[in-house]
């Protein structure tokens, strides 16, 4: 069995516009982001023989120089892990020849945005592409959304807005119809 738990959590489209309009999907339960701290103890939890100050030396200069190298159109591999490389976001919708040609061109009004993306290594070895990795995982159905209207502010500054309430899976399947949000 794996010892890897992902909990997930259904969420119902409810867009009448939608074809899929009451449909349930599932997400990633527990999103959460663990921080570079929480990493490094868990890492040394693990057993990692490294003292945290050179764990947290390297870790800060990865910070440093991945996003110059990325800036420079230069991906970077990390065996086992992945690759990070950069791609453009087109402003426009291209360039014509003759404007090309005549020159004048500034990158700055072709280009939207500069994005970082991440590849998976999907050596045999590591396996962490999409259909590899959700083998190392057990999928477990943790807890179903539900949209809650909330109320922000008093007055002309109030503001009504959708948060998304977890419950846990076991207890909305008891919730009668009219109350587990259903469509």
């Amino acid at each position: 069995m794996n010892n890897l738990i992902l909990k997930l959590a259904m969420r119902q489209v409810r867009s009448p516009k939608a074809m899929n309009c009451g449909k349930y999907y599932a997400r990633i339960g527990n999103a959460q982001t663990l921080s570079q701290r929480g990493f490094i103890e868990h890492m040394i939890a693990h057993g990692l023989s490294y003292p945290r100050f050179v764990i947290e030396g390297v870790l800060s200069q990865i910070v440093k120089c991945l996003p110059e190298m990325l800036g420079q159109g230069v991906g970077v591999k990390f065996d086992g892990l992945g690759t990070f490389y950069p791609t453009i976001e087109n402003a426009t919708s291209g360039v014509a020849y003759a404007d090309l040609k005549a020159g004048g061109i500034n990158p700055n009004d072709i280009v939207s945005g500069v994005h970082v993306r991440f590849l998976p290594d999907d050596s045999k070895l590591d396996a962490l592409t999409s259909r590899q990795f959700k083998e190392k995982c057990t999928m477990e159905l943790a807890t179903v959304q539900s949209p809650q209207q909330v109320t922000r502010g008093t007055g002309d500054e109030a503001k009504t807005e959708t948060v998304w309430q977890d419950t846990p899976y076991a207890a909305w399947q008891l919730l009668p119809a009219s109350a587990d949000g259903h469509i």
